[in-house]
């Protein structure tokens, strides 16, 4: 399974916020669909030990806390223990509880074992994002651009790049390529409402920050233009 990991929201001086909710829907639906498996066993009425530990982990990720949710890793199959997706999820979960060191060690094992995998790719940037390594963001978003021009994560970090040096319409064109390659994107309408108020197109700026408030009406940067 392709897991996509989004809705990445950083602060302005690119510190890693709103954490709890940022992985919860990928989360849920990644638990959901990959870990009832195989086929053949969930539909034998005989539970594994790897189905058990599935179903427990879909129900903490919907009803508990993140601190029981990566407690439950502690009791993981050892059969499940190195596969790659398990890795990402518990990673992923990591950094929505903003426990960066933890996740950096589970990253730097990922990217030994999967250094083309776009998902590993992504949440390297974003643990380099959070930890200041300017170095490896760098290298990090090139190499999402090499393998998807459209890349909303790394189009967003350059877009923010631009917008330091108060270059609106180069992030204009950031951002637009990180809507395209993610339509959910809400840093990526965000950005684009703020670009076009300083640009001084009201009517486009509306258009994209009210596309962002249909999406999510609780986003507090929407109602600040």
């Amino acid at each position: 399974m392709k897991m996509k990991i989004r809705n990445i929201a950083f602060d302005s001086c690119g510190i890693f916020c709103n954490a709890k909710r940022v992985f919860s829907v990928f989360l849920f639906a990644f638990a959901t669909s990959i870990f009832l498996y195989p086929a053949d066993v969930v539909t034998q009425k005989k539970d594994t030990k790897e189905v058990v530990f599935a179903k427990q982990l879909k129900e903490s990720l919907s009803k508990k806390t993140i601190e029981e949710t990566l407690q439950l890793f502690e009791k993981m199959p050892e059969s499940m223990q190195n596969n790659t997706d398990m890795m990402i999820l518990q990673a992923s979960i990591m950094l929505s509880g903003g426990k960066f060191n933890e996740v950096s060690e589970i990253v730097t094992k990922l990217e030994r074992i999967a250094p083309e995998n776009r998902d590993v790719s992504e949440l390297s940037l974003i643990v380099a994002k959070v930890t200041g390594d300017k170095a490896k963001l760098n290298k990090k978003v090139q190499t999402l651009l090499a393998s998807d021009p459209n890349n909303d994560l790394a189009n967003i970090e350059l877009a923010e790049e631009s917008l330091k040096v108060n270059n609106y319409k180069e992030a204009v064109s950031y951002y637009s390529k990180a809507l395209e390659g993610n339509p959910e994107s809400e840093d990526a309408m965000l950005g684009l409402g703020q670009c076009y108020y300083y640009l001084v197109k009201p009517e486009t700026s509306r258009k994209y920050l009210n596309m962002l408030l249909e999406k999510n009406e609780m986003n507090p940067e929407a109602n600040l233009y």
